[in-house]
């Protein structure tokens, strides 16, 4: 397990760790990365001094952008990310149906609402052929 540690990042810091680690990640985890002007308007933190894992808070309380490098030599922190985000103003967060949510569930979030798969929402490079069309789930923390 790693120390964990969280520091705020720079958005543009925080986008490359966010790049790398969707390179190096199956199609089934499909992290979505948004342009830095768009992190730059949220509070992105790491966790770990190696920069391979990370969250963000948007201003009105959810959780987004929660990562992990899969080369990571760690496992086991989302429960930390959930507790540490709470803290800092988490209330919220938002993931699609695919393994995230039973992950999310086991580390303390309930879901509250959900909608159908929508494609116009679909992260960028989505194949649904491939990767199917799962609910997108709405989560308390």
């Amino acid at each position: 397990m790693a120390r964990l540690h969280f520091l705020q990042a720079h958005a543009v810091d925080f986008v490359r760790a966010l790049h790398s680690a969707r390179r190096a990640m199956s199609t089934r985890d499909m992290l979505q990365v948004d342009p830095v002007h768009d992190i730059e308007h949220i509070r992105t933190f790491w966790l770990t001094k190696d920069d391979k894992a990370g969250f963000a808070i948007t201003n009105t309380g959810v959780l987004v952008h929660v990562f992990k490098h899969p080369q990571a030599p760690y496992g086991g922190i989302l429960p930390d990310v959930l507790n540490w985000a709470r803290g800092f103003g988490a209330i919220f967060l938002e993931a699609m149906d695919t393994y995230l949510v039973a992950a999310y569930t086991k580390a303390g979030a309930t879901e509250y609402a959900r909608q159908p798969f929508n494609p116009e929402y679909a992260p960028k490079g989505w194949n649904a052929e491939d990767m199917g069309t799962p609910d997108y789930v709405y989560m308390k923390l």
